[in-house]
């Protein structure tokens, strides 16, 4: 096999049993349709899961997993070269938390004022990326994916649980909270409340304030802060729940990262 031979061999190997969504020169986006290939999903959460948090319990576990993951629809990036998963997301549709009796973030928040759009949110979680693909071209050509998948579908609002360490103490993660809460609240119609709140601090000065990628992401996209976050003491990290209206969804999102799908 020559070169372009080969790589056409292994895309092609790739997407067998996927859903492909789209694709740049090197990342196929799909649905995963086989166990070896969610497997990989759940392998590729357990390392870098404890990249990020080395200390706790399932520190040694081979796969991420929770009796969230059989209810869900598993969205990955795939390196054909490799015939792996290097990034994921996991999508748990309202039918689905209905049968399942829940969904993720009613472990740590009180939903309520959700309860009118219960049958029309999409629930994302467990987002990561390997390492080697960072850089924000992997994550937005998964959000191209994602938005292709949910075309033609009857769904209204994207939901997730943004994690921010507390490695820097809560005061830091509070300071974020204050700071994008004046031009990210999603209003009252919207509030939740956690089960584990944050220590309340004093005003501080918003100087120095680091968004973490993830939440930037969402954020730019036109993503909303939904409340305060919540303390998840397992992983030393605090949640932030955001709601994404899709019909609000940033036209400047689209138009940049569009392109790069084919």
């Amino acid at each position: 096999m020559n070169m372009v031979e080969d790589r056409a061999f292994f895309a092609a190997k790739a997407s067998v049993g996927d859903e492909l969504l789209c694709q740049s020169t090197r990342i196929h986006v799909a649905i995963a349709r086989s166990e070896r290939r969610i497997a990989q999903a759940l392998e590729l959460r357990a390392r870098v899961f404890r990249e990020n948090a080395p200390h706790v319990a399932k520190a040694h576990a081979r796969h991420d997993d929770d009796i969230f993951d059989p209810w869900c629809t598993h969205l990955v990036a795939i390196d054909p070269a490799r015939d792996e998963v290097v990034g994921t997301y996991r999508i748990l549709t309202p039918e689905a938390a209905r049968e399942l009796g829940c969904r993720y973030a009613e472990q740590e928040f009180w939903l309520t004022r959700l309860d009118p759009l219960r049958h029309e949110i999409v629930e994302l979680g467990r987002a990561c990326v390997d390492p080697d693909y960072r850089g924000g071209t992997s994550l937005m050509l998964m959000w191209t994916g994602l938005s292709r998948w949910l075309s033609g579908k009857h769904y209204t609002h994207l939901m997730g649980c943004v994690s921010v360490s507390l490695k820097d103490g809560p005061e830091t993660v509070w300071r974020l909270y204050q700071h994008l809460m004046p031009t990210h609240d999603a209003g009252e119609s919207f509030r939740v409340w956690p089960l584990q709140r944050l220590k309340r601090l004093e005003p501080a000065s918003h100087e120095d304030i680091e968004i973490p990628s993830l939440l930037r992401a969402y954020l730019r996209a036109g993503a909303m802060i939904m409340g305060e976050p919540c303390v998840d003491f397992e992983l030393d990290c605090a949640d932030f729940p955001v709601i994404l209206p899709l019909e609000q969804l940033d036209q400047r999102f689209r138009q940049r990262f569009g392109p790069l799908a084919a």
